[in-house]
């Protein structure tokens, strides 16, 4: 999740922001998890808002959400509310 999330970051210089690989990094991290988290699946939401996929973005964002309301952790709102907005 930490490579997928590096890749994705805008301070990473264009030339080694691959995508793809950060999205089969974050997915990879995604279902190899020991316990829901929704850090991973909000990485893989935000690689998905990077790549400018913003239906995935926004469900993958929104489960995300769920989950760390279902488990008591509080802050995924606000990339939700970017990703409608069409901003990574």
């Amino acid at each position: 999740s930490a490579i997928a999330g590096t890749i994705a970051d805008s301070a990473t210089a264009e030339p080694l922001r691959d995508l793809d690989l950060a999205l089969r990094c974050a997915e990879l991290a995604w279902d190899r998890r020991e316990w829901p988290n929704p850090a991973l699946l909000a990485t893989v939401a935000r690689v998905h808002a990077r790549r400018g996929d913003w239906d995935r973005a926004l469900a993958t964002q929104a489960r995300a959400l769920a989950l760390a309301d279902s488990i008591g952790i509080p802050g995924h709102g606000e990339a939700l509310a970017r990703y409608r907005a069409r901003r990574p």
